[in-house]
């Protein structure tokens, strides 16, 4: 595995390989426990994406698969079981794909542009087989909701399903960030004075996950929402402004306030206002103090202002995109080392890196595709249900900016809350609720 410069290799193999005993003990008995919901397929959804989030680290350590294939696959093909048999011997029809019929077209655009290039560039292409399941399989996370969300009592439930799938993560980062210790997967020990990872393991990844655990929350939370929900929310907001995540703050916030000012009719601006002026005032020594550390470095030595790193590398991946404009690279092509690390690291920005990838046309699908849920959403502004319609639409603008400065497209805990999110959002217009 990859390392930062000072990483313990001897240390680092003997943990990776009782982890991925562990791993691969469980693996079968959660496959098999899917089987539980086969009736269910709400359930097993939410029950996948718990056990994914608590053993993210395996992701990170590059536990090994089947070949190429990585070992999440198995438990993704398991969800995709269960649906169709749900679908076989249950439900009497399939849910319609046409609302993420954009993003199948990107998949559809990325494994063209990958075949293309590997065709006339054998050995070249990336990590095919893992990046385009990656991109491709969390679209079982959408049927799966979709199909389990037929009633409003199936609404009902979901509050504490999405309760079930948030605590662990928010509630270790939260203990983290009190303690002063988090897990770094770089040298596979426990270390003082990092950022929380909760148990999602990267730092920007768990900043990310809060944000959109926020958001999933944030229609049962809202006035006259669940005093339980309304508790969920303060633990993430809390999470996620001890995660000390820069990038997550800022985008977070821009996306909270075009939705408000979207939905500005049902809010009360004064309130809202004090409301934002005493959660400043509250954070406001995190918030500088982690501003304050742009211009300094970390104990690695790399400097602290990364996003001048970032400009600097997406930069270079465009000059070279140029001259594969069409299909790009391949899938995994723009992992490269990064800066002064010997790290193989992605561009820091998921527009960048489709464009590298798989060309520019990918990239204007992708583009289109989270334009099109944005608008979806904000078309969901009935007195009954607005509140879904603001969630998905701070939800999908977040996505949007957070992919400027951060990595998404691969990372199968990200897509799949995202695609919870849609489901949700989908699922709840196809009820016949009222959408102006």
């Amino acid at each position: 595995m990859a390392a930062y410069p000072g990483a313990t290799g001897a240390v680092q193999g003997g943990r990776m390989e009782q982890f991925s005993g562990v791993i691969f003990a469980t693996l079968p008995l959660f496959c098999l426990s899917l089987l539980i919901f086969v009736r269910r397929p709400l359930h097993a959804t939410i029950w996948f994406l718990i056990y994914r989030s608590i053993v993210s680290v395996a992701a990170y350590l590059h536990i090994p698969g089947i070949g190429s294939i990585p070992f999440f696959v198995p438990a993704f093909l398991s969800l995709w079981a269960v649906i169709g048999l749900y679908h076989a011997f249950v439900s009497a029809r399939l849910p319609r794909v046409l609302p993420v019929f954009s993003l199948i077209a990107v998949a559809a655009t990325m494994i063209v542009s990958t075949v293309a290039f590997a065709a006339f560039n054998p050995g070249q292409a990336g990590g095919f087989v893992t990046t385009t399941l990656k991109f491709i399989l969390p679209v079982g996370v959408y049927l799966g909701a979709y199909a389990g969300l037929r009633t409003d009592d199936d609404f009902r439930q979901l509050p504490r399903l999405l309760a079930a799938f948030l605590i662990v993560p928010v509630s270790v980062g939260i203990a983290q960030s009190l303690a002063g210790w988090s897990y770094d997967y770089a040298v596979d020990a426990m270390v003082h004075a990092m950022r929380p990872v909760g148990t999602i393991i990267d730092p920007n990844a768990y900043g990310i996950f809060l944000c959109m655990g926020a958001f999933l929350v944030t229609p049962f939370a809202i006035p006259p929402g669940e005093k339980g929900m309304r508790a969920l929310l303060a633990a993430i907001v809390l999470a996620i402004v001890l995660s000390r995540n820069r990038g997550s703050w800022i985008c977070a916030v821009s996306a909270t306030a075009i939705g408000i000012a979207l939905y500005r009719r049902y809010f009360n601006l004064a309130k809202v206002l004090s409301f934002a002026a005493v959660l400043a005032l509250l954070a406001a020594p995190v918030v500088l103090a982690r501003f304050a550390d742009l211009g300094g470095v970390d104990r690695f030595g790399q400097s602290q202002d990364t996003f001048s790193e970032r400009i600097a590398q997406s930069r270079h991946l465009l000059e070279a995109a140029s001259q594969a404009p069409l299909t790009g690279y391949g899938a995994g092509s723009a992992e490269q080392p990064w800066g002064t690390s010997t790290i193989s690291r992605p561009p820091h920005d998921d527009y960048v890196r489709m464009i590298y990838e798989f060309g520019v046309p990918a990239c204007l699908l992708y583009v289109l595709f989270l334009c099109d849920q944005v608008y979806f959403a904000t078309r969901i502004r009935a007195p009954e249900n607005w509140t879904f319609g603001f969630s998905a639409t701070c939800f999908m603008i977040y996505v949007m900016l957070i992919s400027l400065v951060q990595n998404l497209i691969y990372d199968s805990i990200m897509y799949s809350t995202i695609m919870l999110m849609m489901a949700i959002t989908h699922r709840k217009k196809a009820l016949g609720m009222a959408t102006v």
